[in-house]
């Protein structure tokens, strides 16, 4: 019993640590960057969506190092779909008139994230793609494996993504867009303790990760629950809270390009980032099985950008609509889907 007592302990405090200081860090990377006046979007895309997805690299990079690798591709497949279908829904569900989205979102960030799905599933499926018929008997003995290549280029791919958003502040830059200092509060004003929280917010979700992982792995081997179920669900729920706090508080505030930079750029840099540098350190395993949740990651941003262009009735396609925007049904679709997908995860395990 005590056992099952010190594993949750650890497990929350882990999720506690991992929330408050992805929250510090967010608050003083935040009021750094309004510094540089560019837009609540670019902000949700660069700082914000990177400071949220620390949780995702430290419990990823953990757990990587203890040779777990279900749970770091557990963990960033299951967090993509939380951003998705969870964050986006319940987002879309409080923010007043509709979570609206911006053209270029539409039409690169949605892609982006879509692509990002797209190139680890080739990436993760050597065994699948050499069992083809056009190669040869002896290619089809490998193994599914995310390796140390796939995982320079998946970083290849976020370098790629960092130079577009740094084409993109230039541009804002030269427009002459400004930002409203309110947001930024009393920080702003305070470079000693934006850099003190962004201090504290990585201390914090360095020892959440290592806490997350060690209860997690615990809970895992005491319920004899495999580790992808507790990767897709329960760490991938703790290090996504972030971007869910994060994203509805924004949309509350009426900063959408907040919510929706925070959950596009924080899925880009999951799979591009996270998985990447994991795998880079240690090549990481990958169960077929997991092309169901990961089939689902690619779905989930296709419909996300099939939303995009339903009418103002809401009832057919068009690509003459005038305002890009997740609405209360489409919110509601998103939160339908990601119960049923939990359903189907815990029947599955």
């Amino acid at each position: 019993m005590l056992d099952y007592v010190i594993a949750v302990a650890m497990a929350l405090a882990g999720f506690w640590l991992l929330v408050k200081g992805a929250d510090w860090l967010v608050d003083g990377a935040t009021a750094l960057a309004r510094l540089f006046r560019v837009s609540e979007l670019l902000i949700g895309l660069t700082i914000v969506s990177l400071g949220t997805s620390l949780p995702e690299l430290v419990v990823s990079v953990f757990a990587g190092l203890r040779q777990a690798g279900d749970l770091v591709l557990g963990n960033v497949i299951g967090s993509n779909i939380m951003n998705t279908l969870l964050v986006l829904g319940v987002a879309g569900l409080v923010a007043r008139g509709g979570l609206p989205f911006a053209r270029n979102t539409v039409l690169r960030e949605i892609p982006l994230s879509l692509l990002a799905g797209l190139v680890l599933a080739v990436l993760a499926n050597d065994a699948l793609l050499a069992a083809a018929p056009w190669n040869g008997p002896e290619a089809a003995c490998a193994a599914n494996l995310v390796s140390r290549g796939d995982g320079l280029i998946l970083l290849a791919f976020f370098v790629m993504f960092t130079a577009y958003v740094a084409v993109m502040a230039r541009s804002e830059r030269a427009a002459g867009q400004d930002l409203e200092d309110e947001a930024a509060g009393h920080l702003a004003g305070s470079t000693s303790k934006a850099l003190l929280m962004l201090a504290g917010g990585a201390l914090g979700l360095a020892g959440g990760g290592h806490l997350a992982v060690e209860g997690g792995v615990r809970l895992a081997v005491l319920f004899g629950v495999s580790h992808k179920l507790i990767g897709l669900l329960l760490l991938a729920a703790g290090t996504s809270l972030p971007e869910l706090v994060t994203s509805v508080v924004a949309a509350r505030k009426g900063r959408p390009g907040i919510a929706v930079g925070n959950v596009l750029g924080s899925n880009i840099a999951n799979i591009f980032l996270v998985l990447g540098l994991c795998s880079v350190f240690t090549p990481l395993s990958y169960d077929p099985v997991l092309n169901w949740d990961l089939g689902l990651v690619i779905g989930s941003s296709l419909l996300l950008f099939v939303f995009m262009f339903l009418s103002e009735d809401r009832r057919r396609l068009t690509l003459t609509a005038s305002k890009f925007r997740v609405e209360k049904p489409e919110a509601v679709a998103f939160l339908a889907i990601y119960l049923c997908y939990c359903v189907y995860v815990f029947i599955r395990a």
